[in-house]
């Protein structure tokens, strides 16, 4: 007998995934109550709900002064140029950018495995005279693309 000796199982009737099953039971989420018993409290939520409609409400007049920054006119006037701000040219960037993340959201980082090179062309929806534009290019590529034959000694 090895030494020290196994203990004995819990549920000798059942297989080993049935008696770990078997096992964990009682640690599932019960239905009907959170996952997440120990989340944000009533107080925080009512101090975020707050937070959020405050912003909301200061949210045009503090694009509006973002504007006011980068010498963006609200009203369809005429642009500020740059050399008669008084202000910082860094401040006009700051604020340009930070009005069209906001307008447009942050641009996505460029990911090369992804980058398509070339769209598909749907030659179903080319007229005959369109298909023969594109071969007479393909034809006028291929002859750039061969390589010069070399003269021969006549």
């Amino acid at each position: 007998m090895a030494y020290p000796p196994p203990k004995p199982r819990k549920h000798p009737g059942l297989t080993s995934t049935e008696a770990r099953s078997h096992h964990l039971q009682p640690y599932r989420f019960q239905s009907g109550s959170s996952g997440n018993p120990s989340g944000m409290s009533k107080s925080q939520r009512e101090t975020y709900s707050e937070a959020k409609a405050l912003a909301h409400q200061a949210g045009p007049g503090a694009i509006r002064r973002l504007a006011e920054l980068a010498g963006i006119p609200l009203d369809g006037g005429d642009w500020v140029p740059l050399e008669r701000h008084d202000i910082d040219p860094r401040v006009v960037y700051m604020a340009a950018t930070a009005l069209a993340e906001r307008a447009y959201g942050k641009p996505r980082e460029f990911d090369p495995a992804e980058e398509q090179r070339t769209a598909p062309i749907d030659f179903s929806r080319l007229t005959p005279e369109q298909i023969e534009m594109v071969h007479n290019v393909a034809r006028l590529l291929a002859g750039a693309r061969a390589p010069a034959q070399p003269d021969q000694g006549q």
